[in-house]
Parts: C-alpha cells; structure tokens; sequence
C-alpha cells in the first residue's frame, strides 16, 4: 500500500481505513507494538490524527494500549462486534420509526447511497460498500430529527466497525448492498412500523454474523449468502408494503 502524504480532510478516517486493513491483514501481527510516532513520520502528520484512529481500533477490540508500553495488536475477535450491532439494532428501529413521515418517501439520498452500495460490490470494493452503507444509515438517523439516537449512534463507531465487519466476515458485497432495498422501500411508501422493523432485522442479521465468526457452526450452517432473510436479500416485486 502506498503512504503518501495525506489531505487534511481525510486523514483521520484514511488513517483508521488504513490501521484497520494492516491489523485485519496480519501486516501488523498479534501482539505487535505499533509505535504512533512510526506511523505520523510514514504518513507525514502530526501524532494527534493517529491517536484518534488508534482510539477507535481499541474501542474495537483491533489494539490494546498499556500505560507507559504502548499500544498492541490484539487477537482478533468479533465480540466487540456483535455488542455494537445489538445497540445499533435499537438505536436505528426508534430512528427508522421516527424519520420516514419525516421524509414523506422522500428517498433521494438513501437511493444514491444503495446505487453506490451496489456499483462498490460490482468491483469488490469493500471499503467503498462499508462507506456507502455508512452514508445510507446516516440519512435516516439525521432525519429521525432526535440528536441524542444520533449522538448515541455516532459514538459507535459506526464506520470503523463497518469496514471491519466486511473485512472480517466472508458476505457477498452485492446481498449486503440488497439488504438496504426493503428499508428503502419501506421509508419510501411511508411506512414507519416496517422500516423500523427491518432496520433492527438488518442489524440483528450482521450480529448473527459476527456471533458465527466468533463461534462457528459445523459444516451444516447455511452459507454467508444466508445471512439476510429473502426480503433482506432483494426486493420484493410488487409489493405496497
């Protein structure tokens, strides 16, 4: 991977994709120091970006910091993961129920969002799906018009833990990208108890996933591919919801 100076706009969150890729790929091993003045030298930056980046690995379990040793690579895990989408479960059905007669099936952004999801998983791009799905939920908990779900669901780390669950985890990129169309379609014919519905099903589908990778089945398990329920999967043709 290339490490050119970086964009000031990006650079925490380019700083975090890039953390994550090196700890999820074994570039960085478990148990590895991982020296911060190292990585702002590498990346030309001041030490303050990479602290924030390494904050957010630790509150997901990638790193560990030991006071006046530094901070470690840990053994990767996923339930940190899974803790974190039982809480997004809750925190995007209220924000589902509350914003779709806020958006009066106004769906502009949150199509754009699942166009991109889509042309992302067409060239394996896991990073750009993770980025996409970030922006779609992001539409729907600032319409919710609540700004404690939204401070609530922002300090989750919503997109670290997205790039790492689709690094981590074996899902098809385009049934992940499909799994959006029902709550879409839900928010967009106005219905509040289904969008909210589907939203804690679409989260609690990627907490089945994570509890899999931590504790996995014997051969008979359905495939990844069975993660999303059919509805989850794609579109129902038709329907009036």
């Amino acid at each position: 991977m290339s490490t050119p100076k970086l964009a000031r706009v990006t650079l925490r969150m380019r700083l975090r994709e890039i953390l994550v890729e090196r700890v999820l790929t074994g570039h960085y091993a478990a148990g590895e120091r991982i020296v911060e003045l190292r990585i702002a030298e590498e990346f030309g930056t001041s030490l303050a970006p990479v602290r924030e980046a390494m904050r957010e690995l630790e509150s997901l379990g990638l790193v560990r910091s030991a006071p006046h040793k530094g901070t470690f690579v840990c053994p990767f895990e996923t339930r940190a993961l899974m803790q974190i989408y039982v809480a997004r479960s809750a925190i995007e059905e209220a924000a589902a129920r509350l914003a779709t007669p806020r958006l009066a099936g106004d769906v502009v952004a949150l199509r754009q969002a699942c166009d991109g999801m889509r042309e992302a998983a067409a060239v394996g791009d896991r990073i750009g799906v993770a980025s996409h799905s970030v922006a779609f939920h992001r539409a729907i908990m600032e319409a919710a018009g609540n700004s404690v779900l939204l401070a609530l669901w922002t300090s989750l780390l919503v997109e670290t833990q997205s790039a790492v669950t689709l690094n981590a985890t074996p899902l098809p990129l385009a049934e992940v990208a499909a799994s959006h169309l029902p709550i879409l379609e839900a928010i967009e014919a106005g219905d509040a108890e289904r969008a909210a519905t589907l939203s804690r099903a679409h989260q609690a589908a990627f907490t089945g996933v994570a509890h899999r990778a931590v504790s996995p089945a014997p051969p008979t398990t359905p495939p990844p591919s069975a993660a999303f329920p059919p509805s989850a999967r794609r579109p129902r043709q038709g329907s009036s919801h």
